[in-house]
């Protein structure tokens, strides 16, 4: 039988961060960080530790055309919103120290 996925309202969650349906939001609901689209009622994906969170939304900003990550806090204040130009910019220095550190060693 496959796994019932959970609805929930986001709604004014994504009104403080600026609401545009393209951008990508970590958010806490029932003991776990979820992360969710503007444009979606389900999540994406959700797990307890919020690290592991953040680095699939790393991953899937790989994959699709987004405009930002904003990061909640518990209590569902806007912690941080970064722009898809900050977390390129992270991607590509991390991939260059990466490349760098292999000829160096």
């Amino acid at each position: 039988m496959p796994k019932e996925s959970r609805k929930y309202d986001f709604g004014s969650l994504f009104v403080e961060a600026g609401a545009t349906a393209n951008k990508l939001h970590v958010v806490w609901r029932d003991n776990k960080w979820y992360l969710i689209r503007e444009d979606k009622i389900r999540p994406i994906y959700h797990g307890i530790s919020k690290t592991r969170v953040l680095c699939k939304a790393l991953d899937f900003f790989l994959r699709m055309d987004l405009d930002a990550l904003v990061v909640h806090n518990h209590d569902g204040s806007v912690e941080e919103m970064i722009p898809i130009e900050d977390i390129r910019g992270m991607i590509k220095t991390t991939t260059t120290n990466k490349r760098t550190n292999l000829r160096l060693e």
